[in-house]
């Protein structure tokens, strides 16, 4: 019984719940800054482009840095 709740305890350690929720939200900020300065009648849209690209360079570090994590064996 206690060795099962211990592998079900590694599993949940693994998961990178924070990183993955950073990400998705850098995702969701630089899709809507994008259709923000496309689509919008908003003057200064380079506010909105600038967002985008931020937003995006933010989600690649994060991906990257999801991945490079060192897993315990």
């Amino acid at each position: 019984m206690n060795n099962n709740n211990n592998v079900n305890g590694d599993a949940a350690a693994r998961t990178p719940w924070k990183p993955m929720a950073g990400f998705m939200l850098c995702i969701m900020l630089a899709g809507v800054s994008l259709w923000a300065a496309f689509y919008s009648g908003y003057s200064p849209k380079l506010i909105f482009s600038l967002i985008a690209l931020f937003s995006f360079i933010l989600a690649v570090y994060q991906l990257f840095d999801m991945q490079l994590e060192p897993e315990d064996s």
